[in-house]
């Protein structure tokens, strides 16, 4: 009987020593995950474009798992000289074991005797396995500008904003536990996006340096506190991938911004998960915001996002996105199509209705207006030469269907909330680099993004906003603890610049990897009255207007809008350059000339602002 008692024990310690092996014997594993702006999915991107494809799937982030897979569907042998370096650099920096093909690495011609042979190459992974793994970054920028009024006070004013500003210090983890699971943690040392004695923007010099953002000061309170903004957990597979916590997200061709789910947010709160194959890939996601209730207020003399209790305010509420993607890559990767839906649920009391989580569910269908909203998008994608790409999307957010009152014909109609987008990218290799160019316009119909909030908020299914009233739409809110309160900021999920818009942007630049790149940018906007606090409205014949408008027909949460009586139209000149010094030390620069027309829309008011941006920044891995 003991000797059965030792025997079983021998056998658990060495089952659990054997999982303990394999749960810790990777040092990169495949479920890395590499965020929106992440260079590898950048050179892969330039490569496929190259190649006459049509782009990578863009529904960011991705796994080292599928951008692998995205490299593999590439021909090696047909690529030139220097896309075969931009491979050979992705490929290194993934560190991954792969099946290779047959055409897909380096080959060396040996000769034995008078008969050649062909030798394939393969990656070796490292074999050390380090579980954990340490990164630092230190980077100290300067900003200047020409102009202090308030048009460009606060970060994300400027057009190198606060998700481009970078943290006097970012400290990153990395565990590796096994080849199936991934965690990251970032922990940045910095100033608030909302400071103690002045805004950024109000002086003409500021700084990244902790607590002298304003260099007229030092205030060390002025260090933010709602880090870290990204952190999660990943686990996944051969094809797939599951995502668990802070992220940023970013779904479509656009260069700009994209439709459904832009990439101007800081984070999301999210649980995402992904299937892919070579032309085909599928993404669910579930994404949590404030609810509304938590900054709104109906008090005209109140301040709509700020709460002065500070973090003692009870919080509740449920405001969640929900959305499918699904992405197809046709004729020898000559077309593709992605079709998006998603739908904003909200709950003022924390009842979600589990019935409505069912992943391949036609969301429009669950009829739950008085709680739910959703939308819908369209990608199309066209290469018909080498370096040469089109694409088009349209987003629909509300529109008029059959038997339905049409805006602008009927009285109390719903507007329609639509949105266009068409551009042409071209991407050619050019001696140790690549040269990249696009050209890209936008329309926004006004009310897009915006809607009332269904009974929920008024007892009424279908009513006109008034000040103060939240609505069930896709702007949504972060909260940000600064000195003196909690501020609520809001953003569009979407097209960052929102409804009531008609934007072109036109790009280019030259880059040599891991040594310096130029980029130039002119960018136009016409954009009418109506900004995420209007109040949704329906529309009889003599209030329908198109886009631009230049009179304001709504309430709006902020206050009086009256004044707006006029299209303003901006006009930016960018340029920006980096230079890496060695692998870890890089200097980088932007500049913008910003010119605003009829600003605040206010016909006759122009501002100019000249904004100059230097940086610094260490690299390091522990």
């Amino acid at each position: 009987m003991r000797n059965n008692v030792i025997k079983r024990t021998i056998l658990v310690l060495c089952t659990l020593f054997g999982c303990v092996q394999v749960l810790f014997a990777y040092n990169n594993n495949a479920q890395k995950i590499y965020g929106t702006d992440s260079e590898l999915y950048e050179a892969v991107n330039f490569l496929y474009l190259s190649e006459g494809r049509t782009e990578a799937f863009n529904s960011g982030p991705w796994s080292a798992d599928e951008l692998n897979k995205m490299l593999l569907s590439l021909d090696y042998a047909s690529l030139n000289k220097t896309q075969k370096n931009i491979y050979d650099r992705v490929k290194s920096k993934l560190n991954l074991k792969s099946e290779i093909k047959e055409n897909e690495y380096n080959y060396t011609l040996m000769h034995s005797g008078d008969v050649p042979k062909i030798v394939d190459l393969k990656v070796v992974q490292k074999e050390k396995a380090d579980i954990f793994r340490f990164s630092l970054s230190a980077a100290f920028e300067m900003y200047t500008h020409t102009n202090t009024n308030k048009q460009f006070v606060g970060k994300n004013s400027w057009n190198y904003n606060f998700l481009k500003q970078k943290p006097l210090v970012g400290l990153s983890l990395e565990f590796f536990p096994g080849g199936n699971f991934y965690t990251f943690f970032e922990l940045t040392i910095g100033n608030y996006l909302h400071t103690q004695f002045s805004e950024f923007g109000d002086k003409h010099f500021h700084t990244n340096i902790l607590g002298l953002q304003d260099v007229t000061r030092f205030n060390l309170n002025d260090m933010d506190l709602n880090v870290p903004y990204r952190a999660f957990i990943a686990a996944g597979g051969e094809h797939w991938s599951i995502q668990l916590g802070r992220d940023r997200l970013s779904w479509g061709p656009g260069v700009v911004s994209n439709f459904v789910i832009g990439d101007n947010l800081k984070y999301h709160n999210m649980l995402r998960a992904a299937v892919y194959y070579d032309e085909f890939k599928y993404t669910f996601l579930l994404s949590f915001f404030p609810h509304p209730k938590n900054y709104a207020t109906k008090d005209t003399g109140g301040q709509w996002g700020v709460s002065t209790n500070h973090q003692y305010n009870v919080f509740s509420g449920i405001n969640m996105f929900m959305a499918h993607r699904i992405e197809w890559k046709l004729f020898n990767d000559k077309f593709k199509i992605a079709l998006t839906e998603g739908v904003m649920y909200q709950s003022a009391t924390n009842f979600i209705d589990l019935q409505i989580l069912n992943p391949v569910m036609f969301f429009h269908d669950l009829y739950m207006r008085s709680n739910a909203n959703s939308i819908l998008s369209l990608e199309l994608e066209y290469s018909p030469i080498k370096s040469l790409n089109i694409y088009a999307s349209i987003v629909c957010d509300e529109i008029a269907g059959f038997g339905e009152s049409k805006p602008g014909v009927a009285a109390n109609a719903n507007p329609n909330a639509l949105g266009y987008m068409l551009g042409v990218k071209y991407v050619k290799p050019i001696q140790q680099g690549i040269f990249y160019s696009s050209v890209e316009g936008t329309f926004t119909d006004p009310y897009l993004y915006l809607r009332d909030a269904g009974m929920e908020n008024s007892g009424d299914a279908v009513h006109d906003q008034q000040r103060g009233e939240y609505g069930i739409n896709y702007v949504v809110a972060f909260r940000n603890l600064t000195p003196s309160s909690i501020v609520y900021d809001e953003e569009f999920l979407g097209y960052k610049f929102g409804g009531d818009a008609i934007v072109c942007n036109i790009n280019a630049g030259y880059k040599i990897y891991d040594e310096w790149n130029v980029e130039g940018n002119l960018f136009y906007m016409a954009h009418g009255t109506h900004d995420k606090w209007t109040c949704w409205n329906r529309v009889t014949p003599s209030t329908y207007e198109g886009t631009p408008t230049s009179t304001h027909h709504s309430n709006n949460h902020k206050g009086d809008v009256s004044f707006r009586n006029a299209v303003a139209h901006y006009f930016v000149l960018g340029l920006c350059a980096s230079y890496n010094f060695f692998d870890n030390l890089k200097v980088n620069m932007q500049f913008d000339a910003v010119n605003i027309w009829n600003a605040a829309n206010i016909a006759g008011a122009y501002l100019f602002d000249a904004q100059l941006t230097m940086g610094l920044t260490y690299m390091l891995d522990l």
